[in-house]
């Protein structure tokens, strides 16, 4: 005959114990965002365009803005990106600014904390990655895309869209010969490019016009002296070398080569490569959340 005694109570402490260890994990990873978010403006300098970038996801009409990104490169608010990317704009324009930016900067924040871990407090004081997330740039969302496309290949779909160039990235697929995931990003890219300008007529041509202007920007002026053309080759070499040896890590470092303009802000796509050479394991993660899957990959 079972009576309530100490079996019972047993599970029942057992149950409690496990409830405050979650919680606790939950706490640090708030806490790190948080620690994350305060760095941040401690480090920015004070003249810094705060968000400045984000504006581009913010303000509304994007084929409007696309005639603006047309005019040239300095441009405050301009899209430049594919119409897909244009969709979730219409979205965030419904938002209030300073709502919008909050939330823009701590998705890059925990997207640098996804990708580096802990190492993402010290990282957060390199003026490279200080000014990406002060401007509200994507190159840290770019960078969590290459890591994810290596498991699910369609993530690729979003930097593709997103600067057109680390299209080079997939040299990795097919020194491998790996058909399939190469097939899968073409199709989802097209679908989404069909979606996107059934949804907004006219916002396809109106993007090419745009990349007409930013490919044909002098790359001397925007501070990196060997032009687009000669890069481009070079990238995808190297992106297909590292397919042939497994080396991950040189798909970010050939997106970064082959970026239409290379700028400090840019090498926030390296903080990618701890993720794929397993510098830290999965659970050493603080927003993981998952255990570690050594045979699965990063």
């Amino acid at each position: 005959m079972l009576t309530p005694g100490r079996s019972g109570s047993t599970g029942l402490a057992t149950t409690k114990r496990a409830r405050p260890h979650e919680w606790d994990r939950g706490a640090v990873r708030f806490v790190l965002l948080v620690g994350l978010l305060l760095a941040e403006f401690a480090i920015l300098p004070r003249d810094a365009d705060l968000g400045v970038d984000a504006l581009s996801y913010w303000l509304p009409d994007p084929v409007g803005r696309y005639a603006l990104a047309a005019e040239g490169l300095e441009g405050a608010g301009a899209f430049r990106y594919a119409p897909p990317l244009a969709l979730p704009v219409l979205a965030f324009g419904l938002l209030p600014l300073t709502a919008f930016v909050a939330g823009w900067t701590l998705l890059l924040l925990a997207t640098l904390a996804w990708l580096v871990g802990w190492w993402a407090i010290p990282i957060l004081a390199l003026y490279p990655i200080t000014r990406e997330v002060g401007l509200g740039n994507i190159h840290l969302l770019i960078a969590a895309a290459v890591v994810l496309g290596f498991r699910y290949p369609v993530a690729w779909a979003f930097p593709v869209l997103a600067k057109v160039t680390p299209v080079v990235g997939l040299a990795w697929f097919t020194a491998r010969r790996e058909w399939r995931s190469l097939v899968l990003v073409a199709s989802v890219s097209a679908g989404l490019l069909v979606t996107a300008e059934l949804a907004l007529p006219g916002a396809t041509v109106a993007w090419i016009d745009s990349l007409y202007v930013s490919a044909g920007t002098d790359a001397v002026e925007q501070g990196f002296p060997v032009p687009l053309v000669m890069r481009l080759p070079l990238a995808a070499l190297l992106a297909g070398w590292g397919g042939l040896t497994n080396r991950r890590w040189t798909v970010p470092v050939a997106i970064l080569i082959a970026l239409p303009h290379v700028g400090p802000s840019s090498l926030a796509i390296l903080c990618a490569v701890p993720r794929l050479v397993g510098v830290l394991r999965l659970s050493e993660y603080p927003l993981a959340g998952v255990r570690p899957n050594r045979s699965a990959g990063p």
